[in-house]
């Protein structure tokens, strides 16, 4: 599926080219600007995965007081060149650390993307929307999931005002600080098409059996993200 920069399936992509742009090269000393249409066609090229790991770098610099756009704009050149010598230097940064229940969302939708399983989804996307109103927990967006013991759920709610909406929803212990059998729910993203006739209506019900299966493929992947401390001690 071709898309630019500003589809609104590479809302991630777009993100990383405006932190660049208009933050990186003011922080990087002794380097011209380069041709930013050319950045953008690099950045838009990048597979999901990649620009969350570039993303997550830069979250984790920002915390440490460092600059680290000099080895984002490394791996996004050297992979938009085809280097033959091409070591990225932030493979894997995504799953350094907690996730959150917003890179949660993201992690799981790059996989889905970078499969090619979403691309009917992104046709009719309207938004994908990490971080609902609803929270059942204080720190919304920001929960930082601690325990493995959770189901992600997805379900498409009846009476929608204006298209259709798929609902994300964590449910089960997802924090270490719960309780035990404990069946806490909170909503963790939105996912809405303006179409409303069946063909809208099968595709979204097909994006939540994708995202279901990559949600579990992820949890089961990186399953040491999601351990209590207490249960990493042991080992």
């Amino acid at each position: 599926m071709e898309t630019d920069l500003y589809h609104v399936s590479k809302q991630r992509h777009r993100m990383l080219f405006d932190a660049i742009k208009f933050d990186g090269f003011s922080r990087i000393d002794g380097i011209a600007e380069p041709n930013f249409h050319h950045l953008a066609n690099a950045v838009n090229d990048m597979p999901h995965i990649m620009v969350e790991d570039c993303l997550s770098y830069l979250d984790w610099c920002k915390r440490e007081n460092r600059n680290g756009y000099m080895d984002v704009l490394h791996d996004i050149m050297s992979f938009y060149w085809d280097k033959p010598a091409y070591q990225p230097r932030l493979t894997n940064w995504r799953n350094r650390e907690r996730n959150t229940t917003e890179r949660h969302v993201w992690n799981i939708v790059a996989e889905a993307r970078d499969s090619g399983e979403l691309n009917a989804l992104d046709t009719i996307l309207d938004y994908l929307l990490p971080g609902c109103d609803h929270q059942e927990t204080p720190q919304g967006e920001k929960t930082v999931l601690s325990c493995y013991e959770f189901d992600d759920c997805f379900c498409i709610p009846q009476g929608s005002e204006e298209g259709i909406y798929l609902h994300w929803v964590l449910r089960g212990r997802f924090r270490q600080e719960q309780k035990r059998n404990t069946d806490v729910h909170v909503d963790i993203a939105s996912i809405k098409t303006l179409q409303t006739d069946l063909a809208a209506y099968k595709i979204m019900g097909e994006a939540a059996g994708v995202l279901e299966y990559f949600s579990r493929q992820y949890v089961g992947n990186n399953l040491k993200l999601y351990t209590p401390d207490e249960e990493l001690k042991k080992r």
